[in-house]
Order: C-alpha cells, then structure tokens, then sequence
C-alpha cells in the first residue's frame, strides 16, 4: 500500500528560499501527500505570501507561530501535527532546503529494497549538497554499521546504515515518533536532530540514500563552530546536553567529549585565546552543564 508522507518545512523569514523549498516539493516525481509549513512568527510578508499560494500537487497546511521557538520548537510541533494527522512518514526540512526532483522517490525506492532484505528502517536520510555540489558538512551522517551482511546487501542500493543524521530531508517513521517521542524543543537550534536521531537508531536502523539529494542553501559553508556563525552558544550548549541524553553508549559519549574539546580548543585557536573568546564559552559550557533540556513524549 502506498504510504502517506507528509512534509513539514521549519521557516523564519526567509520568504524567497521558501517559495524555492516549495517549489521543488512540487517538481517532486512523488511529491508528498501533505505539506506542513511552521512559521516561526516571521516578520518578512511570509503570512502574505501564504494568503495567495495555491499548491497543486499536494494539500498545504500553513501554521504561524506566535513568538519564534527556533528550528528545534519548529520541527516539534511540526513533527507532532503530522504524527496527530495519522500519516505514516513524515519528511522533515529546513526552508532552505532545496529537493532535486528524486529525492523523495530515492528514499522511498530505498525503504521498498530495505523492506524486501527483511529490514524495517525508521530512518531515511539524503545526500546533502552546499550549492557547489559537495556534501555540506553541516549535515554529514554518521555512518555506522556492524552488520556486514546488511551492509554490503545495501550498498547495491548506494544506501549506508547511519548512527545520526540531520533534519534536512530526513524521512522519519511515525513508528519511531510513537517508541520515542518527539525532538526536544529546548534545543532551540542545532544538535536537536543529531540526538533524536541517535535516540531512534540506538538500537534501531536507518539509511542514508546516496541517490536522493538535497541542496542546503546556506549563505556559507559553515558549520555550528565556526567563529563567525553568530550561534556558538547554541552549538556549545546543545554538545554538552547531547553527553546527557540516553542516545548514547559510555564509548560514544566518551567520543564525543573528546570532540567537543577538540573543537572548542580549535575556536580558542582561532579567536587567538581573547579574553572576549574565552568569555563565549564560558556561559554555553556552564548552562550546558548546570541545565538539562525537557524531553517530551
């Protein structure tokens, strides 16, 4: 039977790689059932834009927020409509993402080949591409796998079995939202999609299609860390929080530690060891440490 998806796209204001994001949800070999755009209260005529735009391809439900709960809050309450509608996949984006016209076909083509090796993913994610065609490092998956056999079985499909991925074209069971809740809102922004998709595939499995591609818009090929990102506390933070969730295993959370530490003292490098660097951490670390998020089921 034909599986019902529903798309929900996280925007805040930015109207033109909306209308983009949408348009290409269109061009769609298999476009979606439903889309649900979650307006972060923007302030740029996205309202307005919505009051003329007339889809064709699938039904469209516009939510505005009344204040902005970040891309975290966004996919929440997104993700937790789709789920009451009753739909069976739920494929989850950022505005700036930009579908090719197979990229929701891939994946559902890599969920049937999965299904016929006996397998039950609750995960598919895409390639990610920045605008000059190589993966953006915002959104690489962790590749994972110990199950030789099925991973050489997939291959045939250019799929690879993955630990954690991104929200930025991810496909998501809502059998997983079922078993595991919903994304934590008090994320904010970042790091909220790798901890719900590590607490899916903990001991579950999910893919990345390498044959379904996005393109991430993004105004630089940046990631969380970078000095100039604007976001660091967000992205400091939300790592230390990422150690007390029950995605991870002693070892990974070791790992992670170890990363963290290496990437804080590369952004100390950086910022030449100011004292104005060194007072940015400062406060995410401690919050990080001292605060826990809310999980909701």
């Amino acid at each position: 039977m034909k599986p019902k998806i529903t798309a929900v796209v996280v925007t805040y204001n930015r109207k033109a790689l909306l209308a983009e994001c949408l348009a290409a949800l269109e061009a769609q070999v298999r476009p979606p059932d439903n889309i649900f755009v979650i307006d972060n209260a923007s302030t740029d005529g996205t309202e307005e834009f919505f009051a003329t735009y007339a889809p064709t391809h699938f039904t469209l439900r516009y939510e505005r927020l009344k204040t902005n709960i970040g891309g975290a809050g966004g996919f929440n309450y997104g993700i937790a409509l789709a789920y009451q509608d009753g739909c069976d996949w739920v494929w989850v984006m950022d505005d700036d993402t930009i579908a090719t016209p197979m990229a929701l076909s891939a994946l559902l083509d890599g969920l049937a080949f999965s299904e016929s090796k006996q397998i039950s993913p609750l995960i598919m994610a895409s390639r990610v591409n920045w605008t000059d065609g190589t993966p953006h490092p915002m959104n690489m998956p962790k590749v994972f796998g110990n199950d030789w056999d099925m991973t050489y079985a997939c291959l045939e499909k250019q799929m690879l079995p993955i630990r954690s991925t991104s929200f930025v074209s991810l496909l998501l069971s809502t059998q997983a939202v079922k078993q595991f809740g919903l994304p934590i809102a008090d994320y904010f922004i970042w790091s909220d999609d790798v901890e719900y998709s590590a607490r899916v595939l903990r001991d579950n499995i999910g893919f990345v299609v390498s044959t379904s591609v996005v393109e991430h818009k993004t105004k630089t090929k940046h990631t969380p860390l970078d000095i100039y990102s604007g976001r660091l506390y967000f992205a400091v933070r939300n790592a230390l929080w990422l150690l007390k969730s029950p995605a991870w295993n002693r070892k990974e959370r070791l790992l992670l530690l170890v990363s963290n530490i290496s990437s804080w003292g590369e952004y100390l490098k950086q910022g030449r060891f100011s004292w104005a660097i060194i007072k940015n951490l400062a406060k995410p670390i401690f919050d990080g440490i001292f605060k826990s998020p809310r999980m909701e089921s």
